[in-house]
């Protein structure tokens, strides 16, 4: 093995390190992140009357295991678990008012052919009706996903 490949499959093996030790910490939390972002509460993103939240908790959102389509699951507990098509990513989701923070995201970073990569890069998500809209970063909107059948990533 060349030490090229040495490396890539280390960097694989740390990498899906990190995404398990996240969904096992996301696990452990005793309750989800509250509508202000922090820890404690009743639950993740219920609508919070006056504040505009969305409800997204326990929701599915693009075309769940097909390969090459990007997809996202965003459970009560405020895990935050998808797939740009190729690479898988998790992390924690949090609602602050009527945007959707996600922290903590940690992914794979294998190469597909004609897989358009834009997940990777959320940093934030607004939901309007049955369309999640993803955008980086800066504030740019990255891509959207149509909701779909709940699947729980467990």
């Amino acid at each position: 093995m060349n030490t090229q490949s040495t490396r890539s499959n280390r960097l694989i093996g740390v990498l899906l390190t990190v995404c398990a030790a996240t969904v096992a910490l996301a696990g452990c939390a005793s309750s989800a992140p509250s509508i202000d972002g922090a820890v404690g509460g009743d639950s993740a993103a219920t609508d919070n009357p006056g504040s505009g939240a969305p409800a997204v908790e326990n929701t599915s959102w693009g075309a769940q295991g097909v390969p090459g389509e990007p997809s996202m699951t965003l459970t009560a507990e405020g895990l935050a678990v998808g797939s740009d098509g190729c690479n898988t990513l998790s992390g924690q989701w949090r609602s602050k008012g009527t945007t959707l923070e996600f922290v903590e995201i940690a992914a794979t970073e294998a190469f597909c052919a004609d897989v358009d990569t834009w997940l990777l890069a959320l940093a934030t998500a607004t939901v309007a009706g049955d369309t999640i809209t993803f955008s980086d970063s800066s504030g740019t909107e990255i891509g959207s996903l149509q909701q779909t059948e709940f699947n729980s990533p467990r």
